[in-house]
C-alpha cells in the first residue's frame, strides 16, 4: 500500500506536475513534441522537424540565437551513429523562467522555419 499523500511531497510532485505541464505546452506551441517524462525532472522533445543534422548542433543554436539551453542526448551515447534527433529540457526551474523560455522558443521557432525554408 502506499503512504497518504499530504505535506512537503505531495507539494513537490505538484510543483513539478505543474511545471512538466507548462514545459509540454511551451515545447508543443514551438512545434517540439514531448516522450513522457516518467520519473525524471528533464523533458525530450523531437527535434527532427527542425532542419538540424544533429542534436549538438540545435542545442548550440538554441543555446547562443534563442537563450534557451538544452541538451544533446547522444553526449551520452558511446557510440552515437543512429542516435534519434531529441534534445533534453529541464523543468526543474521557476514557472517564470520556463514562460520566458516559452516566450524566447516562439521566436525560436519562427527562426528555425526561415532557417528551413533558406531565408536565414
Amino acid at each position: 500500500t502506499q503512504a497518504p499523500e499530504r505535506g512537503y511531497y505531495s507539494e513537490l510532485r505538484r510543483e513539478y506536475a505543474e511545471r512538466r505541464d507548462l514545459l509540454v505546452q511551451v515545447l508543443h506551441a514551438a512545434g517540439l513534441p514531448t516522450l513522457p517524462a516518467r520519473g525524471s525532472y528533464f523533458l525530450m522533445a523531437d527535434i527532427s522537424a527542425t532542419g538540424f543534422s544533429d542534436d549538438v548542433a540545435f542545442c548550440r543554436w538554441l543555446t547562443s540565437e534563442v537563450g534557451v539551453a538544452a541538451i544533446p542526448p547522444s553526449v551520452f551515447y558511446g557510440d552515437q551513429t543512429g542516435t534519434p534527433l531529441l534534445a533534453r529540457f529541464c523543468f526543474a526551474k521557476g514557472l517564470d523562467t520556463i514562460r520566458a523560455a516559452g516566450e524566447r522558443l516562439a521566436v525560436g521557432a519562427n527562426l528555425v522555419f526561415a532557417r528551413s525554408n533558406g531565408a536565414l
